[in-house]
């Protein structure tokens, strides 16, 4: 059974996410990414991003997939999306704002940058 987790952006909206360990298999769907290390402790934030297709970018072969793993990234909270693009932006946007900043030697991905 997959967990699930409540975070909230600045704007004080709150996004229910699917946790995946990273590099397990995701749906094929767009998706808002909160990634985080420490999963059974403490989490850390490392990026939030916004996907074309969440199952391409954090598979075993996902170059977004593998930065954040880089940076110690063990899991990734997934808010599934099928609207517009911007649409997942402007939520990538407020939850960065709201769980940021991100010190660059731990964040690979800025929150406004699409990743295909």
């Amino acid at each position: 059974m997959q967990q699930s987790a409540i975070w909230s952006g600045k704007s004080g909206n709150a996004y229910v996410t699917v946790r995946y360990d990273l590099g397990a298999p995701a749906p094929a769907l767009p998706a808002v990414c909160v990634a985080v290390r420490g999963g059974a402790g403490r989490r850390r934030v490392v990026a939030v991003l916004a996907v074309d297709d969440a199952r391409a970018a954090f598979g075993r072969d996902g170059a977004p997939g593998q930065a954040l793993a880089r940076q110690g990234a063990d899991e990734v909270h997934l808010w599934f999306d099928v609207g517009r693009t911007p649409v997942r932006e402007e939520i990538a946007a407020d939850l960065a704002a709201a769980l940021g900043p991100f010190r660059p030697d731990t964040a690979p991905a800025a929150a406004r940058r699409r990743v295909a």
